[in-house]
């Protein structure tokens, strides 16, 4: 395994190196703030790492932003107290690590045996049984090591590239645009809804305008609609002031119901709602089935909002703020007489 940098940031651990590595089982997840399949593993890793630690598994994640605000030590370590990620986390802000490990799809794991070779790696198609199956492999390598038996501790979710779909709102990445009109790139400009909408494509209306790698509501009213038939949607957003953002959010042209809100939305008696106020997903919509035909969805902003990412899953949205439930169990069911101790170093 290639060594660390020694001048790259770690949150939640001191550096790690080979030697303090050396006779450890390690996975290593490489992924992106921004990203909403690297967040959902999240809840995974946070499974595994409860159940093996005690045992000697040490788990590193590597953080490679996307965006220049996902740089910021300050915002991924919030992000890490606000979700109670449990593992050290190495920001990658050059990419120097990415591609010493030739991580070219984010996300991935590398699965590490104790004598620092990489075993296997996973990317684009996986599940999160084969992994933890894959982990315990290797640690049962060591005969001093005696493993407990662990079936519903730890997700055994399928994960394919078809269960999502990212569309980049900057102009530099721009994708699955429907609008007629032509861009004017850094310029305040004024959309409106075409009379036919397709799907899997966003449309604009009112004053918006299109950044290198985000894309700014400008008016009051700008709205934006997207007719689909993935299961849930979220967006990575920002509000562009120092207020709280409120967003109205509809489902073919009503507020939504109980059943399909997402974490962020909620609905207040007249209009389903959802407040923007530091820049991360934020998850609006959760249907329980996939849908037969499209289904059209509208977000209206009532002030100024800097968009990054549309995220459309058939996965659910999996991470939830300040829940350890399920990480309490599966620490249980490996070993009940210890107490998970959060945010620890690896020690040598």
């Amino acid at each position: 395994m290639p060594e660390f940098d020694p001048a790259l940031q770690w949150i939640h651990s001191v550096p790690a190196t080979r030697k303090i590595l050396a006779g450890k089982v390690t996975l290593i997840y490489f992924w992106s703030f921004s990203n909403y399949e690297s967040l959902n593993n999240l809840v995974f890793l946070n499974q595994l790492y409860a159940v093996y630690r005690p045992y000697g598994l040490v788990v590193i994640t590597i953080h490679v932003p996307h965006f220049e605000f996902e740089k910021s030590s300050d915002t991924i370590s919030a992000f890490s107290e606000l979700f109670d990620l449990d593992f050290p986390i190495l920001l990658d802000n050059q990419g120097g690590m990415k591609a010493l490990y030739q991580a070219f799809r984010i996300p991935s794991f590398y699965l590490i045996n104790a004598q620092g070779k990489i075993r296997k790696t996973f990317f684009d198609n996986y599940t999160h049984e084969a992994i933890s199956r894959s982990v315990s492999g290797l640690m049962r390598d060591n005969p001093k090591i005696i493993l407990p038996t662990v079936t519903d501790a730890i997700s055994k979710l399928s994960v394919t590239p078809s269960m999502f779909l990212e569309i980049p709102l900057g102009y530099q990445g721009l994708s699955h645009f429907g609008n007629l009109e032509k861009i004017r790139t850094q310029m305040d400009q004024k959309f409106a809804y075409p009379e036919y909408l397709e799907g899997d494509q966003f449309y604009l209306q009112g004053e918006w305008r299109f950044e290198a790698d985000s894309l700014r509501a400008l008016g009051k009213y700008s709205s934006l609609k997207i007719r689909t038939t993935f299961k849930t949607l979220s967006l990575m957003a920002n509000r562009s002031e120092n207020q709280i953002l409120k967003a109205v959010i509809t489902l073919n042209g009503v507020p939504l119901s109980n059943d399909v809100l997402g974490q962020d939305t909620f609905f207040d008696g007249t209009e389903t709602i959802a407040k923007i106020s530091e820049p991360r997903h934020h998850h609006f919509l959760n249907l329980q089935d996939k849908p037969d035909h499209p289904q059209l969805w509208e977000i209206t902003f009532e002030g100024p909002a800097d968009l990054y990412v549309i995220s459309l899953s058939d996965m659910p949205f999996q991470l939830t703020q300040k829940k350890l439930d399920v990480d309490k169990k599966a620490a249980a069911i490996a070993r009940p007489d210890e107490k998970v101790r959060l945010k620890t170093t690896i020690q040598e």
